[in-house]
């Protein structure tokens, strides 16, 4: 018998990874946090301006009653997307983003911590998110 075999591809790095994910952020103490119970993530914070991205894209900076948001993000454009957040540089173990989408033409940083990296394997050049649905609970 003669069998002919085909090459397969071989995967990627990044094969089987989500191109978007989704989370659900919640308020805590004062703060935005999340949990990721497949990545092992519990309670992690959003600092350094990232919490004030999320205070305009949840809408809590209008009804402060708002304690919950669920967004996708991706690094490559969702049609839809709110924020738009171009890499400027690393820093502390983590990134440095800037957006325009909340202030006009004027960069708005903050830093996301290095949780970021449990998602994307180096800082993507650009962040996109959608708000999916914000509310009080």
């Amino acid at each position: 018998m003669n069998f002919s075999f085909i090459p397969t591809r071989k995967r990627s790095a990044n094969a089987g990874r989500n191109a978007i994910f989704t989370l659900t952020f919640y308020r805590q103490d004062g703060q935005w946090v999340f949990d990721d119970d497949r990545r092992d993530i519990y309670v992690e914070p959003l600092v350094c301006g990232a919490d004030d991205v999320f205070d305009v894209l949840s809408g809590r900076d209008q009804d402060p009653a708002i304690n919950r948001c669920t967004v996708n993000f991706s690094a490559t454009p969702i049609p839809g997307h709110e924020v738009h957040a171009s890499f400027q540089k690393p820093e502390y173990g983590g990134s440095i983003y800037t957006t325009t989408d909340m202030t006009g033409d004027v960069p708005f940083e903050f830093w996301l911590c290095p949780a970021l990296f449990a998602y994307f394997d180096r800082a993507p050049q650009d962040l996109y998110v959608q708000k999916v649905r914000s509310w009080s609970a």
